[in-house]
């Protein structure tokens, strides 16, 4: 099974990840006070529920009205039209939905496919024998998009719930979300495509009649086992209406939309594992990364640490009421270590070449350098300058830039800088607790920037 997280990030006491990923160029806009993606699964389906009704409707008209639906989270998918606006014309494609003027249904072709690949597997032994072994590959490549789609529907839940704290952050997660359910759609029709010639093979040799007329899939997908009376009947119609919808699949190129979608759908290998375990493996996220979407990052927890300390409030409750235990902030922290960039901060508030680099980077331990962005932040930009020319941790997401002088080049979106002080601090507050004294997490902070 793929390691994706070797291939997002490598050990952060080598000091860098892999830059493999990148946030695609914002899908969200600021609109009513209200940040607006599209959901990727079915763009009118704006509750992910997975219906469209007037609530779906309401909800945008709401939030464009001004309300203040979902008390600093995501919330909905309010861009239906997939313009990065939330406006009166997200409302028209629901209302054709609900007119039955356009195509209500979710993922229509893939429902369709499960079906008959359910049957298939419900009657196995009853398939001519010419017909098992593609019938076997279907099965188990319907089975796969089934998986697979379940984990990109609860990922698309997830992202309901997160903090519009950190915008960075959700756009990235946003990109990954949409990267998958991109892998998953093309996946599972080339796998169809490349099942196609199997199936006309086998079709024109265990039914040498030529196949009857069919409707055109999926605005009418008329097959009903029931309307046949012997088993052979049954699947020489299915296979033969399979075998007519594929040869008509477009297979799609999200290499145009999703930036760095190619480079992401290379690493997957069919003949390695499952389409459902790599994409399981793409969305998995750690606990820091949940702490983030949840609108916190490390700076924040240094400043409520220090804030925590002043008014006196007990470690142990600050412990349990921010994590709930030890072993859950312990591992928040081990999870942002993993993923944090150290080295010397070269910081610079000018923009160099025509403004197409940020002028800011920093220098890691094996003498690479990468370039940072901190997108104007006020607090980001107070610490970079007072660590300048120091050696700093950086924790952020990679996203690609594209520009005219430089064709292309790896920027980090910085959510989170830390100088000595604030280490120096987090220390402290460990070194007060017994519980963390013989932690790894602790014995990464000793001296972390001084080495």
């Amino acid at each position: 099974m793929l390691n994706l997280h070797a291939y997002r990030k490598l050990d952060s006491r080598g000091n860098v990840r892999s830059l493999g990923l990148e946030t695609l160029e914002a899908r969200w806009l600021l609109a009513a006070d209200v940040f607006a993606f599209q959901n990727p699964a079915f763009a009118m389906d704006v509750t992910h529920d997975s219906l469209v009704t007037p609530a779906d409707a309401l909800t945008i008209v709401n939030s464009l009205n001004g309300f203040d639906l979902f008390n600093g989270k995501v919330g909905a998918y309010l861009d239906t039209t997939g313009d990065s606006l939330v406006a009166p014309n997200d409302v028209i494609g629901i209302i054709n939905v609900l007119n039955g003027t356009s195509n209500s249904a979710v993922n229509a072709v893939e429902t369709e496919f499960e079906f008959a690949a359910e049957y298939c597997e419900d009657h196995f032994d009853d398939i001519p024998d010419g017909l098992k072994t593609v019938a076997q590959q279907f099965i188990d490549a319907t089975d796969e998009l089934a998986s697979s789609k379940v984990l990109r529907d609860d990922a698309i839940s997830s992202f309901l719930e997160f903090s519009l704290d950190n915008n960075s952050a959700i756009v990235a997660r946003y990109h990954e979300i949409e990267v998958a359910a991109g892998v998953i759609s093309k996946e599972y029709r080339q796998d169809l495509r490349e099942l196609g010639v199997g199936l006309t093979d086998l079709i024109s040799t265990n039914f040498p009649n030529a196949p009857s007329d069919v409707d055109a899939f999926p605005d009418e997908y008329d097959f009903d086992p029931n309307a046949f009376d012997n088993m052979v009947e049954v699947f020489e119609e299915l296979f033969n209406e399979i075998d007519d919808v594929v040869g008509e699949i477009e297979v799609p190129d999200y290499g145009d939309v999703i930036d760095n979608f190619d480079d992401v759908f290379q690493t997957y290998d069919d003949t390695a594992f499952g389409l459902d375990e790599f994409v399981g493996d793409f969305l998995e996220t750690d606990e820091y990364e949940s702490f983030v979407y949840d609108g916190h990052d490390f700076n924040d927890l240094i400043q409520d640490i220090e804030h925590m300390r002043d008014t006196g409030f007990s470690l142990d409750e600050f412990v349990t009421d921010v994590f709930g235990s030890s072993n859950e902030l312990i591992n928040v922290l081990d999870s942002m270590l993993e993923s944090a960039y150290i080295g010397e901060l070269v910081f610079n508030e000018s923009l160099a070449i025509g403004g197409e680099t940020t002028g800011s980077n920093i220098i890691l331990g094996d003498g690479s350098v990468i370039e940072i962005d901190f997108n104007d932040d006020a607090d980001l930009l107070a610490l970079a300058k007072t660590y300048a020319n120091t050696n700093v941790l950086i924790e952020g997401v990679t996203k690609f830039v594209y520009g005219v002088e430089i064709p292309s080049r790896s920027v980090i979106d910085v959510r989170a800088l830390a100088g000595q002080h604030e280490l120096d601090a987090l220390e402290l507050f460990l070194l007060s607790d017994p519980l963390f004294i013989d932690s790894d997490v602790l014995s990464q902070l000793d001296g972390i920037l001084t080495a």
